[in-house]
């Protein structure tokens, strides 16, 4: 195989592959909702339109052919660098696991729970430098 061939095969060439592919497919779905737009312009608009793009395109075929190339290309590309990923790592990454909620003494839940200006006994109203200054108290072992 030639050299810049083989570039193709490679996992980065395959990337590049599938995303211009891909750009390529985005480019043909903004051209046809444009057209499908014109609809909006009345019936003697999208009847024009229409009639242009089917009668008197004589790229359509290959336009057509060109369309289904990009489609198969991208597919087959994509697939194959899926399986081609599976087979590198077979056992998958560990999922991080919830371990519950926030603990009472840190920071972000002592904040969160007394940024509506409530204690943590939710009966005095109290600023939040004061609920700060007692996280740092209740964090450090001192009682207040």
């Amino acid at each position: 195989m030639a050299p810049r061939l083989r570039v193709f095969s490679s996992s980065v060439g395959t990337k590049l592959v599938i995303g211009v592919t891909g750009f390529l497919l985005f480019l043909y779905l903004l051209i046809h909702i444009g057209g499908n737009l014109l609809v909006f312009f009345g019936p003697d608009v999208f009847n024009r339109y229409a009639y242009i793009m089917e009668e008197q395109n004589a790229l359509l075929p290959a336009i057509e052919l060109g369309l289904l190339a990009v489609v198969l290309i991208h597919v087959f590309k994509t697939v194959g660098m899926f399986f081609g990923n599976q087979q590198a790592r077979p056992v998958g990454y560990q999922k991080k696991r919830n371990a519950g909620g926030t603990s009472r003494k840190s920071l972000a839940s002592s904040t969160r729970t007394n940024s509506v200006g409530m204690d943590s006994s939710g009966s005095r109203w109290r600023s939040i430098s004061t609920s700060f200054a007692a996280c740092l108290r209740c964090s450090s072992g001192v009682s207040a």
